[in-house]
């Protein structure tokens, strides 16, 4: 069987919605991007935090990152890629796309 790995958009955001993934051992992506961008961006996944559309992004681009890491090993005979608005960008990364910038 075919597999299509498709990713959200903001829109797709909800309060507290990164809660089951905080122990994940892929919960290192929000760990890093905070340490990158030196800001704290686990909030945004753990709490409310969504009320502006940079927030909602964000907390929606590290939920499919997190969410992707954790699961891709389980995935076969993937055959694409795709996503809605911010979730192409997710979707690049997430296949590895060397334009990003971005390895996981």
């Amino acid at each position: 069987m075919s597999t299509a790995v498709v990713f959200p958009c903001q829109g797709a955001q909800t309060t507290g919605m990164g809660v089951a993934l905080r122990e994940l051992p892929a919960w290192h992506l929000v760990e890093d991007a905070e340490e990158i961008l030196a800001t704290s961006l686990s909030p945004l996944l753990l709490g409310d935090e969504l009320k502006t559309t940079q927030a909602a992004q964000m907390a929606v681009l590290l939920h499919s990152l997190v969410s992707w890491e954790s699961a891709k090993h389980e995935i076969t005979d993937i055959t694409s890629f795709a996503g809605h608005s911010l979730g192409q960008m997710t979707a690049l990364i997430a296949q590895g796309s060397s334009v990003i910038g971005i390895d996981l």
